[in-house]
């Protein structure tokens, strides 16, 4: 009787955080009016906890270009392959101005342009960093806002 009591308070548990997790990932991807940008942001959020592998374009790891091609590209999207090569397509955004999947360029390693994320609102963005894999950072971080060189925003 115990142990049945016991499962049925770990279920209810599970239910409740799931309807949290459920309700903290619908809010981020309904902040624009984008059907397709939406997509891409839900499968970003989908791909959270993916470790990190260099050159990496599927669900098994990703580097940071490969998750922008694989979010878009179940959007309908197609970009190209490397960050710098896809920091010239769309249209230039300043940051007070950026949106929900809009596309954030930073230079990690002195070249122009070497990392690239997604904005996600409240000035984060999802990426795929080497150390933690899929996660959302802050773009105000002492790391990355030093970093930050354009933002664009990829029409559909």
């Amino acid at each position: 009787m115990l142990l049945r009591g016991l499962l049925l308070v770990v279920f209810a548990l599970l239910v409740v955080f799931a309807g949290l997790v459920g309700c903290a990932s619908s809010s981020m991807v309904n902040k624009t009016k984008n059907t397709r940008l939406n997509t891409a942001l839900a499968e970003a959020e989908g791909m959270l906890g993916t470790p990190y592998c260099p050159s990496g374009d599927s669900p098994k790891c990703f580097d940071c270009s490969g998750l922008m091609v694989f979010c878009f590209q179940h959007a309908g999207v197609d970009l190209p392959r490397i960050s710098r090569d896809m920091a010239n397509i769309g249209t230039s955004v300043a940051i007070p101005d950026l949106e929900p999947g809009d596309l954030v360029f930073f230079s990690t390693n002195g070249k122009l342009i070497s990392h690239v994320g997604m904005f996600y609102g409240d000035n984060t963005f999802i990426h795929s960093s080497t150390s933690n894999g899929v996660m959302v950072s802050s773009m105000l971080d002492a790391y990355w806002k030093p970093r930050f060189v354009r933002a664009r925003r990829i029409a559909p």
